[in-house]
């Protein structure tokens, strides 16, 4: 099984590929590895592209109460995929926590002005339409803890 970790500390093995991502004076260290030791573990349910050693890392945190995990997978298996066709997308990442109850939608863009030209593209309005709905997510009972918020981050 493969894991995909978030830590503030770079892995000990140096073979293993890790991106350094800086936010303001946060920085983390993002690794794919078969060794489940880690704090912070995830397994990807979905995913579509090679992260790379550039650009900008969008980790999109949504907590999910444990009766809403099933539906919440649900949701981004059947997804449009209308992003990986977004001028600038490089990769998505749906992880699935090991540890906690947060989901980590990450996905990696060109730049920052990528993910936010993504924001404001009719693909994007589409993609999220039911959000504010009765259908979305965040209006079921038993599904999202607390509001979810993303941050941005650099490779460096």
């Amino acid at each position: 099984m493969s894991y995909f970790i978030i830590s503030d500390k770079k892995p000990d093995d140096t073979s293993i590929s890790t991106l350094r991502i800086k936010h303001e004076e946060d920085t983390r260290y993002l690794f794919n590895t078969t060794d489940n030791s880690f704090n912070n573990n995830y397994q990807a349910i979905d995913e579509n592209g090679e992260l790379q050693a550039r650009g900008t890392i969008v980790l999109n945190n949504i907590p999910i109460a444990e009766d809403g995990k099933k539906a919440f997978e649900e949701r981004f298996l059947n997804r449009a995929r209308a992003i990986e066709s977004t001028p600038g997308f490089i990769a998505i990442k749906v992880l699935r926590p090991l540890t906690d109850d947060t989901y980590v939608v990450l996905t990696q863009w060109e730049s920052t002005q990528a993910f936010k030209d993504w924001q404001t593209s009719g693909a994007y309005h589409k993609a999220h339409k039911k959000r504010d709905t009765s259908e979305g997510l965040k209006q079921k009972e038993n599904v999202v803890n607390e509001k979810p918020y993303h941050i941005i981050y650099d490779v460096v």
